[in-house]
């Protein structure tokens, strides 16, 4: 039960910053511009892989790090 509420807490502090990309992603389409939404979504997806990498099997702290 504690590593569930963990992962739900991390998961909850993710919830303000999809919220404005959704609201950019959103306007930057409205102003046909729909390459800049896509671009900045492949990179956070590589960031995400690449952070994924060096901090679980790197450094071996697993999902929750223990900061929080």
């Amino acid at each position: 039960m504690d590593n569930s509420l963990n992962y739900l807490f991390i998961t909850v502090l993710s919830y303000p910053f999809i919220a404005l990309y959704n609201a950019d992603a959103a306007s930057f389409r409205t102003s046909q511009n729909s390459r800049l939404p896509m671009v900045i979504a492949l990179g956070s997806n590589i960031l995400n892989i690449l952070e994924n990498f060096v901090f679980v099997f790197t450094l071996s702290l697993g999902v929750d790090c223990q900061i929080i």
